[in-house]
């Protein structure tokens, strides 16, 4: 509904020129967030440009995956009706209208957030049923892990509270 605002200019400035990924690298240098978002906001835009609606677009198909990676990550745990109103009550927030049309790494942070926890309440779901972990669980948990801790420094904190979480919730240490 308006011009990008300071952050989003920052982020412009990182990923908006025809220089490669180093480059972009070595600007988000001076940013307090990892480069996985930036390297593929960089990449969008080589593909459809800079135009504000082109740039604030992937914010947007985020917000509405995690909605779905949330809903379909719940849905052995909580009640259809239940999950309804968890993704009803995420979609009418101001917060997440604000992320969906924020050109940052937020709702790519929300998305993968979203994907750790399906991936926690499965792994707790094994654990209390006594089945065995697989190597792809963990694998998976691992992955969204170092991909989380690329998009946003608090990520790392959520996957170590996550652990924690199913350490201490284990039958069994």
């Amino acid at each position: 509904s308006s011009s990008f605002w300071a952050d989003e200019l920052f982020t412009m400035q990182v990923v908006d020129h025809h220089q490669g990924l180093g480059e972009v690298f070595r600007r988000v240098l001076a940013d307090v967030h990892p480069p996985l978002y930036d390297f593929l906001l960089y990449g969008w835009i080589e593909l459809f440009g800079t135009a504000e609606s082109a740039v604030r677009l992937p914010s947007a198909i985020l917000a509405v995956l995690g909605i779905a990676v949330f809903a379909r990550g719940t849905r052995r745990l909580l009640s259809p009706t239940a999950a309804a109103f968890a993704c009803a009550a995420a979609t009418a927030s101001m917060f997440w209208y604000e992320q969906a049309q924020n050109a940052r790494n937020y709702t790519l942070a929300m998305v993968i957030s979203a994907a750790l926890l399906a991936a926690a309440i499965d792994i707790g779901r094994r654990i209390r049923s006594g089945e065995r972990l697989t190597a792809g669980a963990w694998l998976w948990l691992t992955v969204l892990g170092v991909a989380g801790s690329q998009v946003h420094p608090y990520m790392l904190l959520m996957v170590g509270m996550l652990l924690l979480f199913l350490l201490i919730t284990a039958r069994t240490w």
